[in-house]
């Protein structure tokens, strides 16, 4: 019989630690395995900029920013986010330096052993692991933004109008 899944916590790892995720290549013949750093990392990279940036990724001088506002604030919003999970579930405010991953990731071990005693019900589990699901698809909504064509007298090229 196959291991339950645990929906909360495959989202905290999605956010906090790095994973692998494998894209089929030359015709789903082989796969390609990337190393990907948690969502809340890639998030905080991501309001840098690309000041100094070089090659593929550099822009002209003039384009460069150097700082990105909607990924700071998403990146904000989560940080306060994780602070209030962390004191409703531990008790405590995390230290405030503390990276939001290591928050998150202790604050889901006292949820954990809250489960495992039985003081949490499954419709509060469905309700924490849809939150962060949730975030996860906040982050990744910033991270990997819709394809926008131009409009032009070329047809589309996804429906060929």
């Amino acid at each position: 019989m196959p291991a339950r899944v645990d929906p909360l916590l495959s989202a905290v790892q999605r956010l906090t630690t790095t994973h692998v995720e494998g894209v089929p290549v030359d015709g789903e013949k082989r796969t390609y395995y990337a190393n990907h750093a948690a969502l809340i990392k890639q998030l905080r990279d991501a309001i840098g900029g690309d000041v100094g940036g070089s090659g593929a990724n550099g822009k002209l001088h003039s384009e460069r920013t150097p700082i990105d506002p909607d990924a700071f604030q998403k990146y904000m919003d989560v940080v306060e986010e994780v602070r209030r999970f962390h004191i409703g579930w531990v008790g405590t405010s995390p230290a405030i330096d503390e990276l939001p991953e290591a928050v998150l990731s202790r604050a889901y071990l006292h949820v954990r052993n809250a489960i495992q005693q039985g003081q949490v019900t499954e419709d509060v589990q469905r309700l924490l692991a849809a939150k962060w699901r949730g975030v996860c698809e906040r982050i990744l909504e910033k991270l990997s933004p819709p394809t926008v064509y131009e409009l032009s007298e070329y047809p589309c090229p996804e429906c060929g109008f």
